[in-house]
């Protein structure tokens, strides 16, 4: 088998400049976050927090990578910040981006936006 293709090398082969942004251009996971696969048996990370901790940093413990991109609120890399999640929270709050759902509920679509129905989830084929 070959070798996986290092993260970093994946992550840019994805990325594009869309104006003053750096853009995730490939599926997103059902919250709208671009993710990335780190390797067999490693998990997925998301894109953001990868970029950050490649070019920025570690995250510190009790601390969120947090968007303050206007045009692309989960995609965006560059344009993000270190917060608490009170911060995220009234960040969404301010922004309109804060979906209240109740207890239960699931997102319609998944990251290919095929429809889902039903309080467990499953797809609509």
């Amino acid at each position: 088998m070959g070798r996986l293709e290092p993260v970093e090398d994946r992550l840019w082969k994805h990325l594009k400049w869309e104006g003053e942004c750096l853009v995730w251009q490939s599926p997103t996971n059902s919250d709208g976050y671009g993710t990335i696969g780190m390797g067999p048996g490693r998990g997925t990370e998301k894109v953001h927090r990868l970029y950050w901790i490649l070019y920025r940093g570690p995250i510190l413990n009790g601390l969120y990578v947090l968007h303050r991109c206007p045009r692309h609120l989960k995609t965006c890399v560059i344009h993000t910040y270190l917060g608490t999640h009170a911060d995220n929270m009234r960040d969404a709050s301010v922004d309109g981006t804060f979906a209240r759902r109740s207890k239960g509920t699931r997102i319609p679509f998944d990251w290919k936006g095929r429809k889902r129905h039903g309080r467990n989830g499953k797809l609509i084929r």
